[in-house]
């Protein structure tokens, strides 16, 4: 008799994830291995057991989702009108069950006659009072010299149920529209909503850095021909309420019986954070105190914008796009000309005030 069929169940397999994504609750997915030139017989396979809905440890398949949304500004538009499209990373969740269960396979080119005695025994098993079902049938079969050893062989085989709705985290979005919502002029409109078949876990912005770090990092992005630079650097935002979130992986051994398996397994996990957001101003000691007031004034006006602030913390990129077109708009309508060696940026620093729960 062979054994063949994995033990291990990856819940991060593209495959399942997509299946998962577009099936609806109750829906199931067979993950079953073919072994050439043996087949699955006709008979009911031996059911090991199923993983139940568990609310304090679900068994979930986890995706990225990439969202975009519209902002609009309703001060003098009574329709709204756009001000700016942001992007958000972030990642959803889908509950399901697994049974896993024993299938016989036989070796093709049998005579019905044999393949209905191997069949019969194999029907004969009644588990778990059985005992190790390869035991069972192999002795059920060892005094028939038609049937050889190689003749048929038992395969684990796994199946995937949806069993419950796609869930979202909504952490960023939620982030995104509390400094928003508190000024009525503003309304947030999702516009795509695209599911990944992986989980992504990004790596931080280059502008999320340690405050004290923010001098020295705006400096050195200076050009080379820039000398006696100075740089101011203040805080303009802060916010508390949007945690920390990631998606860790583990092995969980799952003993049905005389057959265990392991699933590679997702567990979304959160902690406290306070962020707050700077702004730095890099200017050339040497072009005098008006025009460095002038060029700081331009640059406070931009960073406490309402559309800057409100994204700050959940897309900084945009946010920085943002920030430095009003920033040079407003310089050249104050000089006349851009400004050389003059530089501005907006930051972002992050202190967790909690462990990973």
């Amino acid at each position: 008799m062979i054994f063949v069929g994995k033990d291990k169940c990856d819940l991060s397999d593209p495959a399942i994830v997509e299946f998962v994504q577009k099936g609806t609750i109750g829906q199931s997915l067979a993950l079953f291995d073919e072994q050439t030139g043996f087949h699955k017989a006709n008979v009911p396979p031996i059911v090991l057991g199923k993983t139940h809905k568990d609310p304090k440890n679900p068994l979930f398949v986890v995706w990225s989702v990439s969202q975009r949304y519209s902002i609009f500004d309703h001060r003098n538009a009574p329709g709204g009108q756009l001000v700016q499209k942001v992007n958000l990373e972030t990642f959803a969740t889908r509950e399901i069950e697994i049974s896993g269960s024993i299938d016989l396979i036989l070796r093709d080119g049998l005579t019905p006659e044999i393949e209905k005695k191997i069949s019969d025994a194999f029907a004969d098993y009644i588990f778990p009072t059985s005992g190790d079902v390869d035991v069972f049938v192999a002795e059920r079969l060892a005094k028939d010299t038609s049937i050889g050893p190689y003749d048929f062989g038992l395969s684990r085989s796994l199946t995937v149920y949806i069993a419950g709705n796609r869930v979202v985290d909504q952490t960023a979005c939620n982030a995104m529209m509390h400094p928003l919502v508190r000024e009525e002029r503003f309304s947030v409109r999702l516009i795509s909503d695209q599911d990944h078949t992986t989980y992504r876990q990004l790596p931080p912005h280059p502008n999320n850095i340690p405050e004290q770090d923010i001098k020295k990092t705006a400096e050195a992005r200076m050009p080379n021909n820039c000398d006696g630079m100075d740089t101011v650097v203040s805080r303009f935002a802060t916010a508390t309420w949007a945690p920390a979130s990631r998606v860790t992986w583990s092995w969980e051994l799952v003993n049905w019986g005389c057959v265990k398996f392991h699933f590679w397994k997702a567990t979304t996990e959160f902690r406290d954070q306070e962020l707050a957001a700077y702004l730095s101003v890099t200017f050339p000691r040497n072009i005098g105190q008006y025009a460095i007031d002038q060029v700081i004034d331009s640059a406070n006006k931009a960073a406490v914008a309402s559309i800057v602030v409100g994204i700050v913390f959940t897309d900084l990129s945009t946010a920085i796009a943002t920030f430095n077109g009003m920033f040079y708009a407003s310089i050249e309508q104050k000089f006349g000309r851009a400004l050389e060696c003059i530089g501005a940026d907006l930051w972002v620093s992050t202190e967790y005030t909690s462990d990973w729960h």
